[in-house]
């Protein structure tokens, strides 16, 4: 057995330097792989590849700084295994047997398997200075580190960076169009699995093992769909009633759009647009299953030339393209791609996004910006640009207590880190 599994690591190794160096996202790199150099590859095959390369996107400075105590800098196949054992792949026993087969020597075998797993750093890392160490203990770019303990302050940048580096719960979003929550967890207790309610969202379920759902006649019959409970939380806040009008301005695979859709109890107007017109095939592919009629989806530029949807609808949102940090824990390989100027060029795009959408809100109709970044440039700042700039708006609490802004991180709220501005126009 444990040559099948180091023959998977070893492809996993082959992969590292192609992937790593691929501007696409991990997954869409990864799906095109398998369905091409790796198209028979099983599932175990490609499932353990797969986590093995996350895990070294999600701890490579850690595992590089290892690397180079053990004098192991020019092996990838040492780092991948390294990953798989940091992320719970591989046991000690394994570990070391593949390190033995893989003629790959360490020194102190035990004690640095120990610091692997503890996440302690080597020896070497003690005189470097506060960024540098946070850098390589966290695996985060050290540029960011700088920015973000300006923003957040020491002791919440480690909470962050501590929670972006685990693994994501699997959630999912139960389709009230066709089931209660309470009934579907009922049904999946039956089937086995493991499931408990998020307080998040009244619509959630959390795994507290990933399951196997594709094949299920669950999923397949469109009794749920898988959301992060922080997106069900802001669809729950959105809230639009049904016979309201609704344009899901950036709505790509439209899972938000599902959501509302749900919400409204599939009665009223929703127009899901977006510049990937290519996203509207999984979405009605979604819709159908899912029980969605209300749906109709229309090219972004159709929308901007199309004078007739203007100042019409109730609700309006913007799920704006951005850096994505929240996301992290389940999409690591992004930290490595962001840079300053992108980041800020997203804000800037952010902007003028918010502005276009703007038009399509019916006076005393609201405007729902949405992001799933931590950082404030794309949140708060874009928000606040905005409402400077056109008065005939105004912000509306979006966060409980009557906060302006509704933030969800990661370590505090459990859910991908999202956030939520709201104005209204007059």
């Amino acid at each position: 057995m444990n040559s099948i599994v180091l023959s998977r690591l070893k492809t996993a190794a082959a992969l590292w330097p192609d992937i790593s160096q691929s501007p696409l996202p991990a997954d869409r790199w990864l799906f095109h792989v398998f369905k091409t150099r790796l198209k028979n590859a099983g599932s175990n095959d490609r499932r353990l590849i797969t986590e093995t390369l996350y895990g070294l996107f999600r701890h490579r400075s850690f595992l590089e700084a290892w690397c180079e105590f053990q004098k192991q800098n020019q092996s990838v196949l040492f780092k991948i295994l390294c990953a798989a054992a940091v992320e719970g792949l591989l046991d000690e026993k394994q570990f070391f047997e593949m390190l033995e087969a893989a003629k790959l020597p360490v020194s102190e075998g035990a004690a640095f398997y120990a610091a692997l797993i503890s996440r302690k750093l080597p020896v070497a890392c003690d005189s470097k200075n506060f960024s540098e160490k946070l850098s390589v203990q966290y695996s985060f770019p050290e540029w960011l580190i700088q920015r973000w303990v300006l923003i957040f302050g020491e002791n919440e940048l480690r909470e962050i960076l501590a929670s972006l580096q685990q693994r994501p719960a699997f959630v999912i979003r139960t389709n009230t169009l066709k089931i209660s929550r309470h009934d579907l967890m009922g049904q999946l207790k039956l089937k086995g699995y493991d499931v408990n309610e998020s307080g998040e969202s009244a619509t959630a379920i959390r795994f507290e093992k990933w399951p196997h759902l594709l094949n299920d006649n669950l999923y397949r019959s469109g009794y749920l769909e898988v959301q992060d409970a922080g997106s069900q939380r802001i669809c729950e806040i959105i809230n639009p009633a049904p016979g309201e009008s609704v344009l899901d301005f950036c709505a790509g695979g439209g899972g938000k759009s599902l959501a509302l859709a749900a919400l409204m109890k599939n009665r009223g107007k929703l127009l899901a647009s977006d510049v990937r017109d290519w996203k509207f095939r999984e979405l009605l592919l979604r819709a159908r299953r899912s029980g969605v009629t209300l749906i109709r989806c229309m090219k972004m530029r159709t929308l901007l030339e199309t004078p007739d949807f203007l100042k019409k609808f109730d609700k309006v949102i913007v799920d704006a393209p951005c850096s994505g940090s929240g996301t992290w824990r389940r999409n690591p390989d992004a930290k490595w791609r962001l840079n300053l100027d992108i980041l800020t060029q997203h804000a800037v795009k952010q902007l003028d996004i918010l502005k276009q959408a703007a038009d399509y809100v019916r006076p005393g109709g609201r405007l729902y910006y949405v992001t799933c970044s931590i950082d404030p440039v794309e949140n708060e700042e874009v928000m606040t640009a905005f409402l400077k700039y056109n008065a005939a708006w105004k912000s509306v609490p979006a966060g409980g207590d009557g906060k302006v802004w509704l933030k969800l991180q990661p370590h505090r709220n459990q859910t991908d880190g999202f956030f939520l501005g709201i104005a209204e126009k007059l």
